[in-house]
C-alpha cells in the first residue's frame, strides 16, 4: 500500500461512515471510487476495526494497521484510488 493510498484512507473512512448514515450522507463530498472503496471494504471494518472509535482518522489508520490481512476486495478497491 503506497503513502498516497493510505492518505486516502481517511476519505474511505468518511465514505464508509456516510454509506452507514443513508443515501443523502453518501453524496457529499465522496468520490465514486471512495464509495465503491468503502462498499468493498465495510467487512473487513467490520472484522478489523469494530471496537475503534469513529472519527479522527482511527478507522483509517486501523485499516492501516491491519493492511496485510484486509481482504482481496478490499485490497483492489484500495489500489484503484487515485495516488
Amino acid at each position: 500500500m503506497t503513502a498516497t493510498q493510505i492518505r486516502h484512507l481517511g476519505s474511505l473512512a468518511l465514505a464508509a461512515l456516510a454509506l452507514g448514515a443513508g443515501p443523502a450522507s453518501a453524496q457529499g463530498g465522496v468520490t465514486p471510487a471512495q464509495r465503491q472503496a468503502a462498499q468493498a471494504c465495510m467487512p473487513d471494518i467490520r472484522t478489523h476495526c469494530a471496537g475503534v472509535e469513529r472519527g479522527g482518522g482511527r478507522i483509517a489508520a486501523c485499516l492501516q494497521q491491519n493492511s496485510e490481512k484486509l481482504s482481496p476486495n478490499c485490497r483492489q478497491a484500495l489500489g484503484s484510488l487515485p495516488r
